[in-house]
């Protein structure tokens, strides 16, 4: 039989959910209106200890914890280790750094926190924190544990319908005086929205945020912030709206926020979820980045990433939302703008500036070009370069891979070929491929294909390919010589693909195969 630590009588009563216990106890009383459940445990440190524990203790199911202290405008002014006890194994998992949120992040913020660290099921907790000889310990201290339930939704997440308008995602309540909204009309096309998981898809409980979103100023968008959610990499995609849930009920019920801070969510997978309501097609205003909220698009990956590098999948689900985001804003993913910092702060290179000074940054960056922070990680950050060349184009690294002349009884006088490319951009940011010969285009097909098929009269003729990016910017690969011979007589010969006389240096190998039954372009 378990022994149980809990049993002790609930100090405060938090909206009818949290219930703020002595350390040593919890309560039994189940949450039933909505599926999480936050269990809030006071964990008191004496500013006298030179480096106070605490011990090992059991607990009721939980599977999200963090640290939050009362003064929301406070850096966490120590290191705060946890780690917690499977259920399921019975094991503790290695000790877990709880890496510190941008206070201010809202306005009207109850309390400061960490990041919440994704634990899987648990039953059990043990806390430490580190201190330098400068460094007093915050008052208030204490570990929030959140136990997220189940939900029959979560496990068929809703990908948001695409419409000529933009996406039906959250619903976007009437609009006060001072709030703005917008619909660009830009060069960018309505498919040029990668597919999001709605708030419905990850169960949002809109209970917990009745107010009404706002909404930056008219193309006022000038930057996209990457973050990491600074919690385990061990947890499986199926996870991720339940996570997302969890993080949500965190920042609204722990911390006093409106909603979930930030505009869009990224799982390890690259499913792209949408984060605080609005309208994914709308300039929201979040809660991710201190002083810069009201010029920026927040988007966080789920997991940490300070050592461990993120997937392609990932990196192109980045790439899409800046170029969808930024574009219809006149700015180039790959640019540098000039954002108005609202409050003073630095960042994590040691630049400081005051309030309403003007610094310059990258358009897609990393939450530590503009707080004083590790996030999104240092091998994260490594890799938003690529970010900026993907969602800024054109496409890199076109190439003519292979061409194949293949037979058509009812046009004796015309060759038949499939072009096949390949491209370092990921296809979902690629619009449309074009095959030109000799300067005229004869065939196009959509980026996310993986071939085109023309015809070409006999004789010689230079094509190569052109690629366009989802910005418009276009791409040509080097030119090859095709030399179209006439058709041979014997039916057994027209049955096989023909070898193609080539000249150029873009193609990588010659494989020739039966296209005969393959659409032309």
């Amino acid at each position: 039989m378990r022994q149980s630590y809990m049993g002790a009588a609930p100090v405060a009563l938090v909206a009818g959910l949290a219930f703020l216990l002595a350390f040593y106890g919890i309560g039994d009383q189940k949450a039933t209106e909505i599926p999480t459940e936050s269990r809030t445990y006071s964990v008191n440190f004496q500013p006298t200890d030179p480096d106070p524990t605490v011990p090992r203790r059991e607990t009721d199911d939980f599977n999200m914890v963090a640290v939050t202290w009362p003064d929301s405008h406070a850096h966490l002014s120590v290191t705060v280790l946890v780690r917690t006890r499977s259920v399921h194994t019975g094991t503790w998992s290695k000790w877990l750094p709880l890496e510190d949120l941008s206070p201010d992040s809202e306005g009207g913020a109850a309390r400061g926190g960490s990041h919440p660290v994704w634990t899987g099921k648990s039953d059990g907790v043990e806390a430490r924190v580190l201190r330098n000889r400068r460094s007093a310990i915050q008052g208030g201290l204490r570990l929030d544990l959140i136990d997220v339930g189940a939900n029959i939704a979560s496990m068929h997440p809703a990908v948001s319908k695409q419409t000529a308008q933009g996406a039906e995602t959250s619903a976007r309540p009437a609009q006060s005086g001072t709030a703005s909204r917008w619909n660009y009309d830009g060069a960018l096309r309505p498919e040029t929205q990668p597919p999001i998981t709605s708030r419905g898809g990850w169960d949002a409980q809109e209970s917990l945020s009745r107010e009404q979103p706002r909404y930056v100023s008219e193309h006022g968008i000038r930057a996209v912030v990457i973050h990491h959610t600074a919690e385990s990499n061990d947890y499986s995609c199926a996870d991720a709206p339940k996570i997302i849930r969890g993080i949500h009920h965190y920042h609204v019920k722990q911390l006093g926020w409106k909603d979930i801070g930030y505009n869009f969510l990224v799982d390890k997978c690259g499913v792209i979820y949408e984060g605080r309501k609005g309208g994914v097609d709308q300039p929201v205003h979040g809660a991710h980045t201190r002083g810069f909220n009201s010029q920026t698009v927040g988007v966080a990956v789920l997991g940490t990433h300070a050592h461990s590098p993120v997937s392609h999948n990932v990196l192109t689900s980045l790439a899409r939302l800046a170029s969808w985001k930024l574009f219809p804003n006149g700015v180039d993913p790959a640019s540098q703008v000039v954002l108005n910092a609202i409050s003073t702060g630095s960042n994590y290179d040691g630049k400081r500036w005051g309030e309403g000074e003007r610094i310059r940054v990258p358009a897609v960056l990393g939450h530590r070009h503009a707080y004083n922070t590790e996030c999104p990680g240092e091998a994260l950050s490594e890799q938003l370069e690529t970010v900026r060349s993907w969602a800024s184009g054109p496409v890199t690294g076109l190439t003519v891979h292979s061409v194949t002349q293949f037979s058509d009884s009812a046009n004796e006088d015309r060759g038949n070929v499939a072009v096949e490319w390949r491209a370092n951009t990921p296809v979902p940011l690629i619009s449309r491929v074009e095959l030109i010969s000799d300067g005229e285009v004869i065939a196009t097909t959509h980026g996310t294909a993986s071939y085109l098929t023309a015809q070409l009269t006999e004789g010689v003729h230079d094509i190569h390919l052109r690629a366009i990016h989802q910005s418009g910017k276009a791409a040509s690969a080097t030119p090859v010589r095709v030399v179209i011979e006439k058709k041979k007589a014997s039916p057994a010969d027209d049955a096989s693909p023909q070898p193609l006389l080539l000249q150029g240096p873009g193609l990588v190998d010659h494989r020739w195969w039966d296209l005969s039954g393959l659409p032309r372009g």
